[in-house]
């Protein structure tokens, strides 16, 4: 992590915090990076990871674990658990409460649990798969679902709700997992 960087965003934080103590409004910083697992990445990308104190702790910690679990099964959960943001302890230093630092990540994006987003993608991973991942055996890590065909819907690619809308018109959905 590069310390310089880290060193303006804690900067950044210390201002806004002060300016809320104060009473004052804290500006909010456009295209904020913020330190993730994958390296810097836009706050409006980037998820809590464990360890950060909330009301939606057990939500991030959730998440932490989930996609710890099913690393290495999709691309897109890779990616995902790329996204979380390094624990407090790695972020905060020595002078700033855990829990500005908190508020002020949320105030640039960073969101508790998983974000929504459009992905279109091929996989032959399965729902099944990532509720209940192979631990160890010769199925770990397999996932049983042919190429390109959805679960229970036979001869149909699965695309994560790709299709025609009401209008005729291509639309897609939300992957869901």
């Amino acid at each position: 992590m590069t310390t310089a960087r880290l060193a303006c965003l804690r900067y950044a934080c210390a201002v806004s915090h002060t300016l809320e103590i104060e009473g004052r409004r804290a500006p909010r910083l456009k295209g904020l990076r913020v330190p993730t697992r994958g390296g810097w990445s836009e706050g409006s990308r980037a998820m809590f990871g464990p360890g950060w104190p909330s009301e939606h702790s057990s939500v991030d910690d959730t998440l932490t674990r989930f996609l710890e679990r099913v690393r290495g099964l999709s691309s897109v959960l890779t990616q995902t658990e790329q996204r979380l943001l390094l624990r407090p302890d790695e972020l905060c230093g020595d002078t700033l409460p855990v829990e500005a630092v908190r508020r002020f990540l949320e105030r640039h994006g960073v969101a508790h649990g998983l974000r929504p987003g459009h992905e279109v993608f091929r996989t032959e991973v399965r729902g099944e798969a990532l509720n209940r991942p192979p631990v160890s055996g010769p199925r770990a890590g397999r996932i049983c679902c042919p190429s390109g065909v959805a679960p229970g819907r036979p001869g149909r690619p699965h695309t994560a709700g790709r299709g025609r809308g009401p209008d005729g018109d291509h639309h897609h959905a939300p992957a869901r997992w």
